[in-house]
């Protein structure tokens, strides 16, 4: 009886496997390669969108408002605080009473009252590139859609300025939780947010990318954009004094708190990026697993004792060692994201992959895909044709392992 009550469609409902369990055991494995490039072109589409909603709801808003109404050429000083939410902290009050006074001496039973801060305004604001797949070829597009920067050893940070409070204008905040790491004096301008690799043994703050330039955002701009602005900027800074920490003059110059900082940009290719572009910037990088120090010349002001035993500062030009720690790829037309994005792409240096690893990612790997592209001619139809090879190779090697 039971048998006859029973029909074929209940046992078949969708009702018991409602989220497609089995349908999903059943697929084939996704491709990382085509799983990589497909959220990239997601995050693509998704900055268009929110420029085109932008731009609508701008629009909507001038015309709700009526002719010459609550125009001024003055902001509104209750909303320059808050316009971009609280990424950048209010000049006035981004570390001013903390800079003006010297830290104290602080006693094994006080250091609970003196534990860093947090700022929530400063957490993870940075991008957080991935790691590019190289298991299937070079990224689409290379040539002429990504720009390449060089990473130097240090600490990835968040730099922000301010105007110069007791010899202090500069504050820099770790990556993701916001802690504040230090007080320093650079010829940076206030009011600025740089995304940043801090080395503490040269006492060089390497400046990455840009966020905000005296209080002017350039996130929704493009990288080749903010790229451009930020080389123009840094180089028509003033001539910058450089005290080594290892110096003997660092000491008398910093007067015992307020540290010196030497603001550089890092080494950056801009698009077309071809063999003959990238190779002088992967060989030196792929030479061994730890690679050489890069001396960079940089025009800077040395401290000198005078015969009377003060301080001077001559014009100079000192080797900067930079230790590179690996490569990031830029889109060219992506805008700058928080958090992870695929839209910056990290390839590591030897030393940072592991030996499992270095089929699939890596500047060696890079580096044997870009020689190959060159064997092919060096043009955008060889980088797509090696591309397609080493997918298919890929593919088959995949199935095989598994």
């Amino acid at each position: 009886m039971s048998d006859s009550t029973t029909s074929p469609s209940a046992t078949t409902s969708p009702k018991l496997d409602p989220f497609g369990r089995r349908e999903s055991w059943l697929r084939p494995p996704q491709d990382g390669h085509d799983s990589q490039t497909k959220r990239r072109q997601r995050a693509l589409d998704a900055q268009k969108q929110r420029r085109v909603h932008a731009i609508e709801a701008a629009r909507s808003s001038f015309r709700e408002l009526e002719f010459m109404e609550d125009l001024s050429l003055a902001g509104s000083p209750e909303s320059s605080d808050t316009e971009h939410g609280e990424a950048l902290p209010p000049s006035s009050t981004a570390g001013g009473d903390a800079a003006s006074n010297p830290p104290p001496v602080i006693g094994k039973t006080k250091r609970q009252r003196f534990k860093p801060k947090f700022h929530a305004w400063a957490k993870n604001l940075l991008s957080h590139a991935e790691t590019l797949d190289l298991r299937h070829g070079l990224p689409e597009g290379l040539e002429s859609d990504w720009r390449a920067v060089v990473v130097p050893k240090g600490k990835r940070c968040l730099c922000a300025t301010m105007p110069t409070n007791a010899g202090v204008n500069t504050i820099l905040y770790s990556r993701v939780a916001g802690r504040t790491l230090g007080r320093f004096r650079t010829s940076l301008p206030p009011d600025c947010l740089l995304d940043t690799v801090w080395d503490a043994e040269l006492g060089v703050l390497w400046v990455l990318d840009l966020c905000a330039w005296r209080s002017t955002w350039f996130v929704e701009c493009e990288a080749d954009m903010r790229a451009f602005f930020l080389a123009s900027k840094l180089s028509e800074l003033d001539t910058q004094a450089y005290f080594p920490p290892s110096s003997p003059f660092a000491t008398q110059s910093q007067a015992g708190t307020i540290k010196t900082l030497l603001v550089l940009p890092v080494p950056s290719v801009a698009p077309p990026l071809l063999p003959s572009t990238l190779l002088p910037l992967l060989d030196p990088l792929a030479a061994a697993p730890n690679p050489a120090p890069q001396a960079l010349p940089v025009a800077v002001l040395a401290p000198y004792a005078t015969p009377e035993g003060h301080l001077a500062l001559a014009p100079a030009e000192v080797p900067i060692p930079l230790a590179p720690t690996g490569v990031l790829l830029y889109l060219s037309s992506a805008h700058y994201e928080s958090g992870s994005t695929p839209l910056v792409s990290w390839v590591p240096c030897g030393a940072e992959v592991a030996a499992e690893d270095k089929d699939r990612e890596g500047v060696e790997r890079m580096r044997t895909l870009v020689s190959e592209w060159a064997q092919r001619g060096g043009g955008p139809a060889a980088v797509a044709g090696l591309g397609e090879g080493q997918q298919s190779h890929g593919m088959v090697d995949g199935s095989g392992a598994a």
